[in-house]
């Protein structure tokens, strides 16, 4: 990413880039608060405007919550694409997959709609969070094709 501290457009997208002062894993989930605070102020600055936000990191999740509460009030919407089944993947300590479990659980329980990529992960999502899903969309290239 991109250091400089940008704002452009892309794809009939308004996108900004934000500097963050930590490498590696931590740096990456404090992005994400980071971003996420300065999409909420450019929705109370600019309330007329549809505003979707797209989580593509199952790691953020818990710190979703407080966001996803604003995001909403402010009449955005938060997609996510609950990433498969990280938690389950062999190279993860007990904690570090119980971690990720919950983090996947806020992820898809705080957002709009869960943007899945493929119809086995939609099938786990349905039958792990059921009701608790809003709404669910199964596409192979969503940034792409998704109608949204």
């Amino acid at each position: 990413m991109n250091n400089d501290e940008k704002h452009f457009e892309h794809n009939d997208a308004d996108c900004f880039n934000v500097r963050v002062p930590l490498p590696g894993a931590p740096g990456r989930i404090f992005h994400v608060g980071l971003v996420l605070n300065q999409v909420e102020e450019w929705a109370k600055q600019h309330p007329q405007e549809k505003v979707i936000v797209c989580i593509l990191e199952c790691r953020i999740g818990p710190l979703l919550i407080p966001h996803a509460k604003k995001l909403h009030k402010l009449g955005a919407k938060v997609y996510c694409n609950p990433d498969g089944l990280e938690w389950k993947r062999s190279k993860w300590s007990a904690p570090a997959k119980a971690f990720l479990r919950y983090c996947e659980k806020c992820l898809v329980e705080n957002s709009d709609l869960a943007i899945c990529d493929s119809v086995n992960i939609e099938k786990y999502i349905k039958d792990t969070y059921g009701s608790r899903v809003k709404d669910m969309k199964v596409t192979y290239r969503w940034c792409k094709d998704a109608k949204l």
